[in-house]
């Protein structure tokens, strides 16, 4: 029966009785078990039966089309094939993704997602400008096919870390390869800011002209050690030289003492008016200073003490109209003096 639908399987021969009716023929239909993604080619045969009497029979060259299949012939050879289509990614940037080959009408399998620096993966879309999302649950391949890539770029935090200098706030959400606006830069007492670096240990320096952002950072600043020159004014004394590159919070070594002749040195003071004087055990170097001499005109006998000195026995000392004991007094306050 011709109009019946016929089983079969690849390989196996099948036969099928035809009946020509004004040079026209018609077959049987041929039901061919498939699975997604299979592709077949159908070869039909024609065997004319050795009764047959009529004129010789020649299939003409035609195409067949007609849902899941396309189909043509060369005379007597009849192809059928399944319709399939080709579905393209289109990355935009992210990593490649082969294309599938989906027969007509069915799901296409969901690849993996594409991978880019610095972005987030939001999807495939059926256009370019990602309007139309794709589900690959829901959607059927029925044409030619690409699918667009839709990606979100990522936003970082940049740290500033100023290493004893003042504070710098972060920056928050800066798009991947952007390039950092410079801050101002921090401050920090007897240093001087020597840039931002990417590292810890200070060895590879952030270039804020050529540098974008790649990732969540931060900066680490890098500081030079002042250096200052301390001057001594000896005031009329022999000279003494100055110190030259002595670090920001060092110690100075105190220099041997002037000599000025007629006077005793009474130490060294900050200021002209002699009022602080220089510790060089406690006191730091915190800038470029000068120290000033100190000096006591020699002349003045000392008033006699009792031999174990105390505030009783300083008590009982005659200081009317003794200007000389009070020179000797302010004298003997600087240990740094030579009698």
């Amino acid at each position: 029966d011709a109009s019946t639908p016929t089983d079969f399987l690849p390989g196996t021969p099948w036969r099928q009785d035809i009946a020509i009716r004004n040079a026209l023929f018609t077959t049987a239909n041929a039901w061919l078990p498939l699975d997604n993604g299979d592709r077949v080619t159908v070869r039909l045969k024609l065997k004319i039966k050795e009764d047959y009497g009529g004129s010789k029979i020649r299939l003409q060259p035609f195409t067949y089309i007609n849902g899941d299949f396309d189909g043509r012939s060369d005379g007597n050879i009849i192809e059928l094939s399944i319709l399939e289509h080709t579905l393209k990614f289109e990355t935009n940037g992210g990593s490649s993704i082969d294309s599938q080959h989906i027969p007509h009408n069915h799901f296409a399998s969901e690849p993996a997602a594409p991978i880019k620096e610095g972005y987030t993966f939001d999807g495939w879309f059926a256009d370019e400008q990602w309007m139309v999302p794709w589900d690959f649950a829901a959607d059927k391949v029925t044409a030619d096919t690409t699918l667009y890539a839709k990606w979100t770029i990522n936003t970082y935090r940049i740290y500033f870390e100023s290493n004893g200098g003042t504070a710098i706030a972060p920056l928050n959400d800066v798009a991947f390869g952007t390039l950092l606006s410079q801050p101002t830069p921090p401050t920090r007492e007897g240093h001087t800011f020597a840039g931002w670096y990417t590292d810890e240990q200070l060895t590879k320096s952030w270039d804020f002209v050529a540098d974008t952002v790649t990732g969540n950072t931060t900066l680490y600043a890098r500081w030079i050690l002042n250096t200052y020159d301390v001057y001594f004014e000896i005031g009329g004394g022999t000279l003494i030289a100055p110190l030259n590159g002595i670090a920001f919070g060092s110690l100075l070594t105190q220099p041997n003492p002037p000599v000025k002749e007629g006077y005793l040195f009474g130490g060294w003071f900050t200021d002209e008016q002699l009022t602080k004087l220089w510790d060089f055990t406690g006191d730091k170097v915190t800038g470029t200073m000068t120290l000033y001499a100190s000096w006591i005109k020699q002349g003045i006998i000392p008033p006699t003490l009792p031999e174990q000195p105390n505030h009783e026995s300083y008590d009982k000392v005659d200081t009317k109209d003794r200007s000389d004991l009070e020179l000797y007094l302010v004298a003997g306050a600087f240990s740094g003096g030579t009698m």
